[in-house]
C-alpha cells in the first residue's frame, strides 16, 4: 500500500504489512488507543482488538445498524 511520509520526500512503497487482522465484517473505521495496544474498528459492529490476539477482545452490535466510525475518548 503506498503511503507519502511526513516529511517532504517521495510516496514509498511498503514490502509487507506489520501486521494484518482480519474480521468478520467490513472495517469502515478504526482508531488506535492512546496508551495502551489497543485499537478499534466499526462496521456492522465495534471490535475492541488487541495487539496480540487474532480475535477482538469485545464486540458490541446494535441490530442491523452499521457504524461508520469508532474513536477512543483520551
Amino acid at each position: 500500500v503506498p503511503f507519502a511520509p511526513l516529511e517532504y520526500g517521495t510516496v514509498q512503497q511498503d514490502a509487507e504489512p506489520v501486521f494484518e487482522f482480519q474480521g468478520k465484517h467490513a472495517f469502515r473505521g478504526i482508531d488506535h488507543h492512546w496508551g495502551r495496544n489497543q485499537f478499534a474498528t466499526a462496521g456492522a459492529v465495534v471490535d475492541v482488538w488487541d495487539h496480540t490476539r487474532s480475535e477482538p477482545t469485545h464486540s458490541f452490535a446494535w441490530g442491523s445498524d452499521t457504524v461508520t466510525s469508532a474513536r477512543f475518548n483520551p
